[in-house]
């Protein structure tokens, strides 16, 4: 069993006890835990300084994982073929919410940011946990994103559960956020 292997399981059991994990991502190292932990997105919040309205995003292996979640009834098929056809990949897509999740995510108002990724590490979490994480840059509010897990560790000390270290130094500018409405570039 592979050092990634590892940690990855025992960062599963951290999500697993409603515990916050950074990983690296597509773009930065970013901070994690399971939708299902209230507990754990609020630590998120806190840990960044952040306040709730600003949002967070949802990953997953699989488009599976949102279809319950989200609401494409008055979205063109045009929209939701490109949005599609842009994953698995670095792309984030602001999606209208089912009106019978909106009180599961009430700092997403009406609609929540979702990708689907490709990155290796955050694919094998989603997929053996079968559930979306939420997933947000490893910073403080307003300062870069952390682009190794020693920076993780300079902004956040002990005061996340788990760091999945990689060898692998993360460097790209952050992902490109969509609306599906509108196809408008958001970032």
């Amino acid at each position: 069993m592979t050092t990634q292997n590892i940690q990855i399981i025992q960062a599963i059991e951290i999500l697993k006890n409603g515990g916050v994990i950074s990983t690296p991502s597509e773009s930065s190292y970013g901070l994690s835990c399971l939708i299902t932990s209230k507990e754990a997105i609020n630590k998120i919040f806190s840990l960044k300084q952040r306040q709730s309205n600003k949002g967070l995003i949802l990953i997953g292996y699989s488009w599976s994982l949102f279809k319950n979640i989200v609401e494409l009834d008055e979205i063109p098929k045009n929209n939701i073929n490109i949005m599609l056809k842009s994953w698995p990949g670095a792309i984030t897509w602001i999606i209208p919410l089912k009106s019978s999740t909106i009180n599961i995510f009430p700092e997403a108002k009406d609609s929540i940011a979702v990708r689907i990724t490709n990155h290796p590490i955050l694919y094998e979490l989603s997929k053996l946990l079968d559930i979306p994480l939420v997933s947000t840059s490893a910073n403080i509010s307003n300062k870069p994103p952390a682009k190794t897990n020693v920076e993780v560790e300079i902004y956040f000390q002990d005061k996340i559960d788990y760091i999945i270290e990689s060898e692998e130094t993360c460097c790209r500018k952050p992902t490109p956020i969509y609306d599906l409405r509108t196809l408008k570039k958001i970032r």
